[in-house]
């Protein structure tokens, strides 16, 4: 039982992980939006502090969703002892939240590029 224990153990770092990944997403919606607003109001002398502010916010989020998978993967090695039928349950929803925690990855790194690619062509048009 003792081992058990051991193996969830990580399970409250991915807890306090999520409410901190929570604050990261919203604050990084907010940067993204505003990045927008001032690149369609053509202010194009804040567009290199946005450029910087996003890649900063996305590495934030990578390095947090990372410690998430990492915490999860070591739940599943640590499960993985102890097969049975309940046991099994746990690792598949833990396999679960690691593809989840994966695609949350892939889609902020498309948010990003893609605010990124508008900050891009809003500053060569003022260059023109």
């Amino acid at each position: 039982m003792a081992d058990l224990q051991v193996a969830l153990t990580p399970l409250v770092f991915v807890s306090g992980m999520s409410l901190f990944l929570l604050v990261l997403t919203n604050r990084f919606q907010v940067l993204t939006a505003r990045a927008r607003d001032h690149a369609a109001e053509q202010n194009s002398t804040q567009i290199p502090r946005f450029r910087h502010r996003i890649y900063v916010m996305k590495m934030a989020i990578m390095l947090a969703t990372g410690s998430v998978i990492l915490s999860l993967v070591a739940v599943v090695l640590g499960i993985s002892a102890y097969l049975s039928l309940v046991r099994i349950n746990i690792l598949i929803v833990t396999l679960m939240a690691i593809s989840s925690a994966v695609l949350f990855l892939v889609d902020v790194s498309q948010a990003a590029n893609g605010t990124l690619e508008i900050l891009d062509m809003k500053e060569r048009e003022v260059e023109k």
